[in-house]
């Protein structure tokens, strides 16, 4: 028996809760938790291991793979914690992930270098 995603409601936007496994917020619902993936960061990796995502991926702890239709190969790899600044027992465990609906917003962005939001906006989390 697979898992499956329901649908709550029709309206509200989504975003990524990175390094958690729920969302936050007023009137949030939770679509899915998951694993961050992206492509390879090591040095070592990064002559032999071409291609990957641009951005960092959510991806859903039951994916359904697909057959591969275009030549060549591109590369996902899982993210871990390398440091211990989330915790003494943080170091190599995979930071998961939330995909959430905020269902009383009809966009959302995340604003990198700022810890405050603009005039009219409202923080997520």
């Amino acid at each position: 028996m697979s898992a499956s995603i329901q649908k709550v409601s029709d309206y509200g936007s989504t975003y990524t809760r990175w390094g958690r496994k729920q969302c936050s917020g007023t009137d949030t619902e939770l679509i899915y938790t998951g694993f961050t993936a992206g492509q390879s960061h090591y040095d070592s990796d990064v002559s032999t291991h071409f291609g990957g995502a641009s951005n960092l991926l959510c991806l859903p702890n039951n994916p359904e793979m697909s057959n591969k239709s275009a030549p060549g190969s591109s590369f996902l790899y899982g993210t871990e914690y390398q440091q211990t600044f989330f915790g003494s027992g943080a170091v190599d465990e995979d930071v998961p992930c939330a995909l959430c609906r905020s269902k009383h917003t009809y966009s959302s962005v995340m604003i990198p270098g700022r810890k405050s939001c603009y005039l009219g906006w409202k923080l997520e989390y």
